[in-house]
């Protein structure tokens, strides 16, 4: 009869003592033994290295394996299996089998910890693998792939003649009817302003590195026709003051007093800035807010004063309900969460150029956490600006909270002449 604890001794037997795995081959020609799955680790340095670039590494492996096995529809076999030890020690193996089966384990103090840290070699050796890029997001084909993909040759195809008839009758009917609308310019992807000008009739298509030269003259163009005339606020006065210190540190501090303009201007200042020196389409400006009714509200009045429609180059992101601008080169009103879960994926937020926090004074735990994620984003992208605002935040305590590399500017508020009268006066009874 089959006993299983003797079959478990003797594979322990086979697996210890490589003569008995020789012997048996010799004796059944068809045995064979199960090879051990090798084990991945990573240095201490680089450990620490990976923490400070990868804010949730357990997130990271979850979600790529996630969409492995959704894309490919493969079983990739990962697993993470926890057990403390006699030490009171947590032990923390994940082992996968896409795209080698390998293993990494890691024993630390808790249990998030040793998550942490097995989660961290993964990240490691999926980048070795060319399956994760620098930023932890998922590179399902490797480059190498890709490469043999471009390079093999073209598969040829055999059509009927009725199919080579359709086809011909499409590309005349493109050359005859759409090609010449195109070269007179009356295909537009933008709706027309108001005024109907012509020379703000650009063809906007999806934005790739061809298209930075297009979008830097139509910001150009358009930030030039468009942002005059608008009602003076205070804080226009300070137009050319904040540019520079925004372009001379990398943390500026507003204090605004209410009615000043600061939510709605000090965006539109900076791409004005960098419109005009042909250099709008690098600037990326994330402003967030701490309600989603303030985020959309703001958006509207930026792109009104834009003289444009939302989806351009002025957009907003809240829960359940977004309309993005195009990129690049665009501002985008958002809750605080959305930047948040941004952080998650890319704590150097590096697809800005600027992150403005808006009503830093409200002590939400939104915006607390912000302010701590946003000064670890400024040690991972050199390129990130980061502007706090506020009408009554303590401008001593952020910057002694920043320390040298920020600077703060006061903005006087405008408020309306109010006159109070008394019904006593004009009623007497």
């Amino acid at each position: 009869m089959f006993n299983i604890r003797s079959f478990i001794g003797l594979q322990n037997v086979i697996s210890r003592f490589p003569s008995t795995q020789r012997h048996l081959k010799l004796i059944y020609p068809h045995f064979s033994t199960v090879q051990p799955v090798p084990e991945y680790k990573i240095s201490d340095e680089d450990i620490t290295r990976l923490k400070r670039k990868f804010a949730s590494p357990r997130n990271i492996i979850s979600n790529f394996y996630n969409q492995v096995e959704r894309t490919q529809n493969i079983k990739t076999g990962c697993h993470f299996g926890f057990n403390k030890n006699k030490k009171n020690q947590w032990n923390c193996k994940l082992s996968v089998q896409w795209p080698n089966p390998i293993v990494f384990s890691s024993v630390a103090t808790t249990k998030a910890k040793a998550g942490e840290i097995v989660s961290l070699n993964a990240i490691q050796w999926l980048q070795d693998m060319e399956k994760l890029d620098h930023s932890g997001k998922p590179l399902i084909v490797s480059n190498k792939e890709r490469i043999d993909v471009a390079t093999s040759p073209i598969a040829s195809i055999d059509l009927s003649e009725q199919s080579v008839k359709l086809i011909s009758s499409l590309v005349q009917k493109y050359n005859q009817e759409i090609k010449p609308l195109i070269n007179k310019g009356k295909l537009t992807l933008i709706e027309d302003d108001e005024n109907k000008e012509d020379d703000l009739n650009f063809v906007l298509p999806s934005f790739s590195h061809f298209d930075y030269t297009n979008r830097n003259e139509y910001l150009y163009k358009k930030t030039t026709q468009t942002l005059s005339g608008l009602v003076q606020l205070p804080i226009d006065n300070y137009e050319l003051d904040l540019l520079e210190m925004i372009e001379n540190n990398r943390i500026t501090i507003i204090k605004g007093e209410p009615g000043c303009g600061k939510s709605t201007r000090v965006p539109n200042f900076i791409m004005k800035k960098w419109s005009q020196e042909k250099r709008g389409s690098e600037c990326n400006i994330y402003v967030t807010q701490p309600r989603r009714i303030s985020a959309l509200t703001l958006a509207n009045r930026v792109a009104e004063e834009r003289s444009e429609e939302l989806g351009n180059v002025v957009g907003f992101q809240v829960r359940l309900k977004q309309i993005l601008p195009r990129k690049p080169g665009s501002i985008v009103f958002a809750s605080s969460g959305i930047l948040l879960q941004k952080l998650q994926a890319d704590p150097g937020l590096r697809e800005f150029s600027h992150v403005i926090i808006d009503e830093a004074h409200e002590q939400d735990i939104n915006t607390e956490i912000l302010l701590m994620l946003t000064k670890n984003a400024l040690q991972l992208n050199d390129k990130l600006k980061l502007i706090i605002m506020s009408a009554t935040l303590n401008a001593e305590h952020f910057q002694n909270y920043y320390g040298s590399s920020a600077t703060t500017i006061e903005i006087p508020g405008f408020t309306h002449p109010v006159k109070t009268q008394f019904l006593s006066v004009h009623y007497k009874c």
